[in-house]
């Protein structure tokens, strides 16, 4: 990057987000489109995102959850819920969330991921949600943001989704009929507040895509999956077919601290 000196650097691999490649490059006079390692926490570690929202009056967006260590006394905490969820804390290269129901059946048989698991990780348990998923993209200058209309991503393999969760099968944009206006409203209000929390946390802008996988569970929460800093999965097709305004000049305005309305069709 430093020989060849780009306009702007689009940062796409989630590896880069946990090491310093960001700042080096804004050391060196470059500008990015991805946040710092600090801000990138929202992405690299599960841990910290729920944590940081626990922290900043909006844990009405997490699910239950702990987080497993060598030390935990798992019995303590596994029996607390009815089904679960085990997710490696750090970059698993989307390999690391284990769904009961879809990955492992009994109580035992989670008990025995997570003792596999722990050696290479610390790991989180969340209570599993029952809903339809979509996600909500949101671009940052650091202090001025953008919201993309929702997208659905389809997770499970093979016809009327009988297979697998997968990294995703296909994405579809258009009026969701579990979804209203406050529904997307409120996952806008979220995105917005985590990223000038983050900004004021360490004195930082985020520059960037914050890309919120959410839920609308069956008793009609919205709660937030994961978060993602980048661009990725099969829903960023949709959104880059249906931005009208020139990528480049949206992506020179975000580096700029200019960002603005985006022409959408």
């Amino acid at each position: 990057c430093i020989s060849i000196v780009p306009d702007i650097i689009i940062v796409g691999a989630e590896t880069l987000l946990e090491t310093n490649f960001i700042e080096n490059c804004t050391k060196a006079g470059l500008k990015c489109i991805a946040p710092e390692k600090q801000l990138a926490q929202l992405e690299t570690s599960k841990y910290f995102t729920r944590k940081f929202l626990r922290d900043n009056n909006l844990n009405k967006f997490n699910p239950k959850f702990d987080i497993i260590t060598k030390l935990t006394c798992l019995d303590n905490i596994i029996y607390n819920y009815i089904k679960f969820v085990i997710k490696l804390d750090g970059l698993a290269g989307g390999k690391g969330v284990f769904v009961q129901d879809d990955h492992f059946h009994s109580r035992n048989d989670g008990i025995k991921i997570i003792n596999n698991k722990l050696n290479s990780s610390e790991i989180l348990i969340e209570e599993k949600l029952e809903g339809e998923e979509f996600s909500l993209f949101t671009l940052s200058d650091g202090y001025h943001f953008y919201h993309l209309p929702p997208v659905k991503d389809y997770k499970r393999a093979y016809d009327n989704d009988m297979g697998p969760n997968t990294g995703g099968m296909g994405s579809i944009m258009e009026d969701f009929d579990f979804l209203n206006k406050n529904d997307i409203i409120e996952c806008e209000e979220l995105n917005t507040s985590i990223l000038n929390k983050i900004r004021d946390k360490y004195n930082k802008p985020y520059i960037g895509i914050l890309y919120g996988s959410f839920m609308k569970t069956n008793n009609n929460k919205i709660k937030l999956i994961e978060f993602n800093c980048r661009f990725g999965d099969s829903e960023v097709y949709n959104l880059l077919n249906c931005i009208e305004t020139d990528l480049s000049l949206i992506f020179k305005h975000m580096v700029e601290g200019t960002l603005n309305n985006v022409d959408i069709k």
